[in-house]
């Protein structure tokens, strides 16, 4: 009831609704899933779909599989189903899907190219320095889906001071993109790099001073926990999996906050946990890993246990993760909410039809805010936190003359 209140009054304020009819909402929920059930053949979870997709749903799907950045995933889908299951795509939208998938291919090749070359250069100049998420997670994906996976930026966490690390950028690539926790580093014509001084800002000061001193605790390592890229010989460094289940987490649960969350992250996490030592967990104890231990007990201090719970029902929903395999209880309740917010927003939210368009600065800081009003289920304390941390940072960027 308060999230619809809270819906009824963002349209109000912003011209802009996401309400859809019976029928509408009938026709979504039979392509999601069919979408759900293309990314599990994908990943191996199932062998085929339930039913026959007809050609409108199949040009439905590769929407939806650009919405939430999963194309190339879902374009290997297809190659594995029973060919009478994929007679109605037409010629135009397969030539439009295997173009798509291509390009991700190359992109992936330049991206663990362009990985190891900022390393070498950043080793170079002295600095220590690790791979956040991106090529590091295609790393855990398997061998077929690798190079399928969509490639975003070069996110790279560097050993040192602020100040230090300031003074190099502004040195080596000068650049008005700077916040607190990270830079625009533009070092490469073709690839967006952004060099880290902390992995993750989030809005609730009590959260980020735990996780500050976590990062401390472990930077070291993860500059030298090394992992083979998904063309077989190019290594770089990246943190190890007790970091990236508790980072990764608190990525997802950030953005969810902010921008918007797509499934590609959450395929991230799926291949994650996979690559855990895997006995039942569900949020107790396992005597086997202690990594995965000190992962759920600082997601527990951190006060996200509900959150956790929630994304194993997303995982479990969508990717076909069992039970055995869950870090957490499934929260199918929360779950729910999480998982329609998800396929709403898509990709960092930049294909969310609620949003409204062509706000400027104020209407968009309340929207902001809003949301994590609306969300606050996840968060109790988002809606005090969120616009106090907006706007304090805000001040923080101009009186640095930073954008």
């Amino acid at each position: 009831m308060r999230r619809l209140l809270l819906r009824t009054v963002e349209t109000v304020i912003f011209g802009q609704s996401g309400l859809k009819s019976v029928e509408q909402i009938k026709i979504m929920g039979s392509e999601i899933g069919l979408f759900y059930e293309l990314l599990q053949v994908a990943i191996g979870s199932r062998n085929c779909l339930s039913s026959i997709p007809s050609s409108t749903t199949w040009e439905a799907l590769y929407r939806l599989a650009v919405k939430q950045t999963v194309l190339g995933v879902c374009f290997y889908g297809i190659q594995k189903l029973p060919a009478r299951q994929t007679t109605n795509i037409s010629r135009s939208l397969k030539i439009k899907w295997l173009g798509g998938a291509a390009r991700i291919q190359t992109q992936n090749e330049l991206m663990n190219k362009r990985c190891v070359e900022l390393q070498r250069s950043l080793c170079k100049d002295g600095l220590s320095s690790c791979i956040l998420k991106g090529q590091a997670n295609a790393a855990t994906y398997p061998s077929s889906l690798s190079n399928l996976r969509q490639p975003g930026d070069i996110d790279v966490w560097v050993d040192g001071e602020f100040k230090e690390l300031e003074k190099y950028v502004n040195n080596s690539a000068p650049t008005k993109e700077i916040t607190r926790h990270h830079a625009h580093f533009n070092l490469f014509g073709d690839a967006e790099v952004e060099l880290h001084f902390l992995p993750l800002i989030l809005n609730n000061p009590f959260k980020q001073k735990i996780f500050n001193r976590y990062c401390k605790e472990k930077i070291e390592v993860s500059c030298k926990n090394n992992v083979v890229l998904s063309d077989g010989k190019s290594m770089i460094s990246t943190p190890n999996k007790e970091f990236n289940l508790v980072f990764q987490l608190l990525h997802i649960f950030h953005h969810l906050f902010t921008e918007g969350v797509g499934l590609r992250q959450l395929l991230d996490y799926y291949f994650l946990i996979c690559a855990t030592n895997t006995c039942q967990h569900s949020g107790t104890v396992n005597e086997d890993d202690d990594s995965v231990n000190n992962a759920i007990v600082l997601i527990h201090e951190l006060n996200l246990d509900r959150f956790a719970s929630s994304l194993m029902f997303v995982l479990h929903k969508v990717f076909g993760l069992k039970e055995h395999r869950m870090l957490w209880r499934l929260d199918t309740e929360y779950g729910q909410i999480l998982l329609d917010e998800i396929m709403e927003t898509g990709n960092f939210g930049y294909l969310d039809d609620r949003t409204p368009k062509g706000m400027n600065k104020w209407k968009s800081y309340l929207y902001g805010n809003g949301k994590a009003l609306r969300l606050g289920c996840f968060d109790h304390w988002a809606w005090f936190w969120t616009p106090l941390t907006r706007f304090f940072w805000y001040v923080w960027r101009k009186r640095r003359g930073y954008n």
